[in-house]
């Protein structure tokens, strides 16, 4: 639907000075969370797709999904089209997404210990201990 597909946008680094983490919207396929502390060899670790539209048969009208853009219903999927941010709070790291029909979202990252092996260290800012 539409012609953005699968495209990734808007990544975020988990911290820009010494990233591990890339976070990316990925239109219809939701948040894409890539492992890059090695650069030649990145894998993606964590996904989220949010939920589709409650009525499938009807356009949003708050939502960029729209005939504008070259959507039309049925719509199976909800746009993400933000930047994420990492955040972390009580010794876990969280994300905070946006979707274009369930609005903000407080993800956490389900195997904690995968993702403290890769030494993270947060922005400034975004840490709370």
């Amino acid at each position: 639907m539409g012609g953005y597909g699968y495209s990734v946008h808007d990544c975020t680094l988990d911290n820009p000075l010494d990233a591990k983490l890339l976070a990316c919207s990925a239109h219809q396929a939701g948040i894409r969370v890539f492992d890059i502390h090695d650069p030649s060899r990145p894998r993606e670790i964590a996904y989220f797709v949010g939920p589709a539209p409650p009525v499938r048969t009807e356009i949003d009208p708050g939502s960029l999904l729209n005939v504008f853009q070259g959507v039309l219903p049925p719509i199976n999927f909800a746009w993400s089209k933000a930047h994420s941010r990492f955040v972390w709070r009580h010794h876990g790291l969280y994300l905070w997404v946006t979707s274009s029909h369930g609005g903000f979202y407080v993800l956490e990252f389900q195997n904690q210990a995968a993702i403290a092996r890769l030494h993270p260290l947060p922005t400034p800012g975004n840490e709370d201990y």
